[in-house]
């Protein structure tokens, strides 16, 4: 099994509100699961777990059957870390899969969440608040198979617990999507929060970002189902909104492979792209797109409207090598605040745009 690193306290309360759980209703689950995850993990994060078990009257754990530690520090002196998103998947893998017995209905709890460098978070407590009842929808919710860490200047839209269903709900509608990448969901998750999730925008017709033209547009243009004719943005549903989501990316991107082109593309790089396309549009955002290319590498694109293929493999080819691919995110993300200055919302969408030049968030 693979090591897991829970790296910092958070986490460690987290694993063992699980175990906790497990252990009220079955030991021997608990046991297996406390000592899995204490062999993964470092001798600092091990003798944290075991102190919070002693803190909280639960003291019949063990590892391999040797005795636990006798002294250990208070974990009030530890310092508060920061989960890696690869160490929240390990450990939502470990919880919901390999200690889940055939027979056995799984346990009610299947979501741990960590912060992100600059990100949100939903923490273990919350989702079980969030989904409670373990069956139905919100089964299928908590089997969602990841999570996307809440943008940071984004927060405050999805810290209520409607916000927080919404959040996790989108998660799993737009992994519904046939053959959805990696970088495809990470980038519909992006521009979810960024347009304020599922909440509709008081001074116009857009909800999720989704304008009445542009989604009239789309069926119209059969990129949408007859079925999406005459309905406003805020009638959607959160899966009809993911559905709308991809077709605008076909459109947006139908000269260079639609939205299968994110596919080829890691998260920072696809999500920033396909931001751009959705906030400016498929003539102004590309661009934004190709000035960006030429700011790093002069005159390599022309900059005259949707992103082709010439457009997409420059900016593939500067998104693959981590150096050039920083000085493009900060370029593209200068260009956009370029055209909102003076404007009234420019402070609000610089924090939008800012977002993307910050790879460790993805």
């Amino acid at each position: 099994m693979d090591a897991i690193n829970t790296d910092g306290t958070k986490a460690v309360h987290e694993v063992a509100d699980l175990i906790e759980q497990v252990h009220a209703s079955d030991p021997a689950q608990a046991q297996e699961l406390f000592a899995r995850t204490a062999r993964g993990i470092g001798a600092e994060d091990r003798t944290r777990l075991e102190a919070l078990f002693d803190g909280r009257g639960v003291e019949d754990l063990h590892i391999d059957g040797h005795p636990r530690r006798p002294e250990r520090p208070s974990h009030t002196e530890w310092r508060t870390k920061e989960m890696t998103p690869e160490d929240k998947a390990k450990l939502e893998g470990l919880y919901n899969d390999k200690l889940h017995r055939p027979g056995q209905d799984k346990p009610e709890i299947m979501l741990l969440s960590a912060k992100a460098d600059d990100g949100g978070t939903l923490s273990g407590s919350q989702a079980q608040e969030t989904l409670t009842g373990g069956t139905g929808e919100d089964a299928e919710l908590a089997q969602a198979p990841q999570l996307v860490p809440v943008p940071g200047y984004r927060s405050d839209v999805f810290k209520s617990p409607k916000g927080q269903k919404d959040w996790l709900t989108w998660q799993a509608d737009v992994g519904k999507l046939s053959s959805a990448s990696e970088s495809e969901q990470r980038a519909y998750a992006e521009i979810f929060a960024a347009e304020g999730g599922m909440a509709s925008d008081p001074t116009s017709s857009a909800a999720s970002g989704i304008m009445q033209n542009t989604l009239d547009e789309l069926v119209t243009k059969g990129q949408l189902p007859a079925a999406y004719k005459g309905l406003s943005p805020s009638s959607l549903s959160s899966e009809q909104r993911a559905t709308v989501y991809r077709a605008y990316a076909d459109h947006a991107l139908s000269l260079a492979g639609g939205h299968k082109a994110l596919g080829k593309l890691d998260a920072q790089s696809a999500s920033a792209l396909a931001d751009t396309l959705f906030r400016h549009g498929r003539e102004g955002g590309a661009e934004i797109v190709q000035n960006a290319i030429n700011t790093v590498t002069p005159a390599a694109v022309k900059a005259t409207g949707p992103v082709g293929p010439e457009t997409f493999g420059a900016y593939q080819k500067l998104a693959a090598d981590p150096a050039t691919r920083k000085r493009l995110m900060d370029a593209l993300a200068d260009a956009r605040k370029d055209t909102v200055k003076g404007k009234a919302t420019a402070q609000a969408e610089a924090a939008r745009f800012d977002h993307f030049r910050n790879g460790s968030a993805f």
